[in-house]
């Protein structure tokens, strides 16, 4: 909705789906195998009543969607919501917690940098010497 890559009619379907029950399917939940259908949806095909959540979250006035998108930018209700959600900073917490994780791991190997990067050229030359490391590759050895 505030973005300026988004055409006033996809704007249009989007204010108009938000009176849309929500979905039976969970689409933060995706299945891989159903992304090549994501391709073929358009924004609005997203959006819920449940999509309204976003406004309270963020305490934004959700007056300008009753007019025109092509209205919205001369209104300052629109302008402070666009600046709101432009300010909002995005986080992926998986990645932020393998990170993390990471991190620690790294951190409990040694405290001493110069073994640390002995470390790390010692995981490099292995993981050069094995051409795909893919389970199937290994074979089990006898004890």
């Amino acid at each position: 909705m505030f973005s300026n890559k988004v055409f006033s009619d996809e704007k249009r379907m989007i204010v108009a789906a938000l009176s849309n029950p929500e979905g039976k399917t969970d689409l933060r939940r995706v299945d891989p195998k159903c992304v090549k259908c994501f391709r073929e949806k358009s924004l609005s095909q997203f959006v819920t009543k449940k999509s309204l959540n976003l406004f309270t979250a963020l305490k934004l006035e959700q007056g300008f969607l009753s007019t025109d998108p092509d209205a919205w930018e001369a209104r300052e209700d629109f302008k402070t919501a666009k600046q709101t959600v432009a300010a909002v900073r995005v986080v992926n917490d998986c990645t932020e917690r393998a990170v993390k994780l990471a991190t620690d791991y790294n951190m409990a190997l040694t405290h001493d940098e110069e073994q640390r990067q002995l470390i790390f050229q010692v995981i490099e030359h292995h993981r050069g010497r094995i051409a795909a490391p893919l389970k199937r590759k290994f074979t089990e050895v006898d004890d």
